[in-house]
């Protein structure tokens, strides 16, 4: 996310902290995205002139903090209030000229409190306590700079009194300063709630542009929600950014994910390195985006209000608490278990059990196949194990192998460079649905044949398979 104010950040972080929206709250959220992609389309400069600004933006809550409590502000702090008031006006004409109307979304009016900070006809950046501010003040400096010019004038033995003078003067000054300060601050006071609130109206038009930049970079589809909780869940072309961009740099190209999913069991299976886990991750990753607020890279997406997205996969392993992969698994289980009964959710295990025994780990899929029915939620299981077939399931298998090339070519040595290569090029890690149970693509061998095995190996691991 493009988002680099701190007002920004933190909304982003409660972004992910905090309940999911309704049905209503989602729709306002993707509404609110699809004008700013418009603007990004016809206006780059203005959004860009908007992002500068978020650039300078800091963090000054500790000094609304200060302000809260009753605290006199020191010029500093002061200075930091001027220079966010600047900073959220000049957001605010941008916005202005920008034609965006976002719902429920307005700035407050900051032209008193930069006239407050800023008493000259000019305005400028820095902050001064003005002599405008106290009559008193005034005189009190002009006292002083009349000593300070007397001082060079004087012979030396004159000079010292005006000195020990001007000493007594700069004390009147800050005795004047502070009550100019204290006065300052409490009439800043109520400017305390039209700050904030600019602030975080600022975060949320950040959050909003960079939903949109974000869109437009990975070709975002809006997803659509649907209210039936028992409907279709359609993922189509989705993509992994971060996988695709890994790929990108050494040449290769993210191979889309596309998936329907009815309220009951599916179950995916495929060759060995058949990226049945990027597959699962992609899926999980577009409807966690969906149900965030935000577009995602997909050619559709469409799911209902779920109420839980749980995702089970890679080595659970914890070293600290003395568990095996098997046992993190199975604790990791019983916090899904108690999830997938509080609603409509769906639930991906990628290989479970995949660290015991083939025939007890079987066992245990069927289980959590069955299991996960009764639940009636979504379930999506990825698994190597043969024979898994729950009645009324549907059935995934990634493609897999493709243009294979015969048996002398695939020994061929090779630069390792070329290794991983070879094997891209010959799998296809679509997914296709299958009619019924299939058993699982036995791959292996001829995946240590692409990845250049050593030929000795080889040939003893080819009796095994007589």
């Amino acid at each position: 996310m493009p988002v680099v104010s701190p007002y920004g950040r933190n909304l982003l972080k409660q972004t992910l902290e905090s309940d999911w929206p309704d049905y209503a709250g989602l729709q306002r959220l993707f509404d609110e995205v699809e004008p700013a992609i418009d603007l990004l389309k016809k206006d780059t400069a203005l959004a860009g002139s908007m992002s500068s600004i978020w650039h300078e933006l800091r963090d000054i809550r500790s000094t609304f903090s200060s302000l809260e409590q009753g605290q006199i502000l020191d010029e500093t702090e002061m200075f930091e209030i001027k220079t966010l008031a600047l900073h959220l006006s000049h957001l605010h004409q941008l916005y202005q000229k920008s034609g965006l109307q976002l719902p429920e979304h307005e700035f407050a009016d900051l032209q008193g409190l930069i006239r407050l900070l800023n008493p000259g006809e000019i305005v400028v950046s820095s902050f001064y306590i003005y002599e405008d501010y106290d009559p008193e003040l005034a005189k009190i400096r002009e006292k002083k700079r009349l000593i300070e010019k007397q001082i060079f004038e004087v012979e030396e033995g004159r000079r010292q009194a005006l000195k020990a003078e001007r000493t007594e003067i700069v004390t009147l000054e800050k005795q004047q300063e502070y009550k100019v300060r204290q006065n300052l601050s409490e009439r800043l006071k109520s400017w305390l709630a039209p700050l904030r609130h600019d602030a975080g109206w600022s975060a949320r038009l950040e959050m909003v542009i960079a939903k949109a930049v974000l869109s437009q970079k990975w070709s975002m589809c809006r997803p659509e929600i649907t209210r039936d909780g028992n409907g279709m869940l359609i993922v189509e072309d989705a993509i992994n950014p971060e996988v695709a961009q890994i790929l990108k740099t050494s040449g290769k190209s993210f191979c889309p994910v596309s998936i329907e999913l009815q309220r009951n069991v599916t179950v995916l299976t495929g060759a060995n390195m058949g990226g049945k886990t990027v597959a699962m991750q992609t899926i999980a990753f577009n409807l966690q985006l969906a149900r965030l607020g935000f577009f995602t890279p997909a050619q559709r997406v469409c799911l209902p209000m779920l109420d839980y997205i749980c995702f089970i996969g890679g080595d659970f392993q914890d070293q600290n608490a003395g568990l095996s992969s098997f046992g993190a698994e199975i604790i990791r289980l019983t916090e899904v278990a108690s999830m997938v009964k509080q609603g409509c959710g769906i639930a991906l295990f990628d290989e479970f059990a995949r660290s015991t025994n083939p025939s007890e780990g079987s066992r245990f899929v069927q289980a959590l196949c069955e299991f996960l029915q009764r639940q009636r939620c979504y379930g999506l299981i990825a698994t190597h194990y043969d024979g898994i077939a729950p009645n009324g399931a549907s059935f995934y298998q990634v493609i897999g192998l493709k243009n294979q090339a015969d048996e002398g070519e695939e020994l061929v040595e090779t630069a390792p460079g070329k290794i991983l290569d070879r094997l891209c090029n010959s799998m296809d890690y679509r997914l296709q649905k299958v009619a019924g149970e299939r058993p699982v693509p036995h791959d292996a061998l001829r995946i240590a044949g692409l990845l250049a095995v050593d030929k000795d190996f080889l040939a003893i691991l080819k009796k095994f398979y007589d």
